[in-house]
């Protein structure tokens, strides 16, 4: 009879154990969710001085956020960020470009300075930031800024160029100020290209860009000549598709270069060929600024 009891017993505090579980079990399983708070991004406003950094359109794609030293993620804009934080921090934002004008390489750029600010952050709160930024003063090297309003170019014709570009100021063919480049390559065969007058000595374990706008019908080849005491040669760094519109890209030298021994200097070089007799082949170029980080 006593093990009849205990039995009956246990049978009872099993199935009031199950009870509990049936009524409880949603709750440790899915335990209440920590509501966030938003932060709202549309875009980042580039300020800076032409004198210094020369022209401000950018094309910034992405806004990677910290909070506190803590990396919350990437996000493309426009953004609504959630946040699992309340009350004060430190925020800051760095604006992100597509390395190579490709969307699988994204990474914050390096010459812009961060927007750094306090914020208040409220659960289910939808706080709209209007980031304002700058490029980093003092923080980098610009060896040249080729906007063509000023006669003393930073690039001239190569020798292998078969056609001549021109400095126009033509309505519908200037990218902004009062001058861009334009290369018209009318026959089959016809050769545009461009490189730096000067020699360039770059780091080879620091960020190095090329930042330029353009606008072409056909494709544009940028790369450079490592030019040492015994040879030369021309490496290209990257393929430009045609464009129907004007467009910023942001061209990363820095993993090209740093394979290049320490004594070669280096030349830039722009250029185009026309392999096709179709209409002209119309090449236009403005605001070609090389920078790196000391």
């Amino acid at each position: 009879m006593r093990n009849f009891n205990e039995m009956r017993y246990f049978s009872i505090i099993i199935l009031i154990f199950i009870s509990f579980l049936s009524f409880t079990g949603c709750n440790i399983i899915n335990p209440s969710e920590k509501i966030p708070a938003y932060l709202h991004i549309d875009s980042f406003e580039l300020r800076g001085n032409y004198d210094s950094s020369g022209t401000l359109s950018h094309s910034i794609t992405d806004v990677w956020v910290v909070i506190d030293n803590e990396f919350i993620g990437a996000f493309e804009l426009p953004a609504d960020i959630p946040v699992l934080k309340e009350g004060s921090h430190k925020l800051i934002l760095k604006a992100g470009i597509k390395e190579n004008g490709i969307s699988n390489t994204r990474l914050p750029y390096p010459f812009y300075a961060p927007y750094i600010s306090t914020i208040n952050l409220q659960a289910n709160k939808t706080d709209t930031i209007r980031p304002v930024i700058n490029y980093n003063i003092g923080g980098y090297k610009m060896p040249f800024n080729e906007d063509y309003e000023n006669p003393n170019y930073a690039f001239v014709k190569s020798t292998e160029s078969t056609i001549t570009p021109e400095v126009t100021d033509q309505k519908g063919f200037v990218f902004e100020g009062n001058h861009s480049l334009i290369a018209r390559l009318i026959k089959v065969n016809d050769i545009f290209q461009i490189e730096s007058i000067q020699l360039y000595q770059l780091p080879r374990a620091n960020a190095v860009f090329l930042e330029l706008n353009y606008k072409t019908n056909i494709v544009i080849e940028v790369g450079y000549y490592a030019v040492s005491a015994s040879q030369t040669y021309q490496h290209l760094v990257l393929s430009l598709n045609p464009t129907k519109t004007w467009k910023k890209i942001y061209i990363n030298f820095g993993g090209e270069v740093s394979y290049e021994p320490s004594d070669y200097f280096f030349r830039i070089f722009l250029g185009a060929i026309k392999y096709t007799a179709s209409d002209t082949s119309v090449v236009q170029l403005d605001n070609i600024k090389l920078l790196y980080l000391e």
